[in-house]
């Protein structure tokens, strides 16, 4: 049996992985590597929780890079614009 082994935050303290909840992470494998790519949905687009599912149609997702460093993972920054390179499974800023 694995050891489970608990690494704290995935994105920066406060940042609520920019306003989404995980939805999906997919491996993206390459020729030179592999990227995983977070997958967040986003509702609403506010922190508000009083009428959840008033704005669906305003329903966006988020994704992003995820940092494997070791055996742990982070989203480190917020990418507005980045690029995959799908075939060679890699991915710049």
């Amino acid at each position: 049996m694995m050891p489970v082994v608990r690494q704290g935050l995935v994105a920066p303290a406060g940042e609520k992985t920019w306003l989404s909840q995980s939805t999906n992470v997919t491996p993206v494998v390459g020729s030179a590597g592999t990227v995983y790519l977070f997958w967040g949905d986003r509702w609403d687009g506010t922190e508000s929780t009083d009428h959840p599912g008033r704005n669906n149609t305003l329903a966006t997702y988020v994704f992003q890079p995820i940092v494997v460093s070791g055996a742990k993972i982070s989203m480190p920054t917020f990418h507005a614009e980045w690029k995959l390179d799908v075939a060679a499974g890699t991915w710049s800023p």
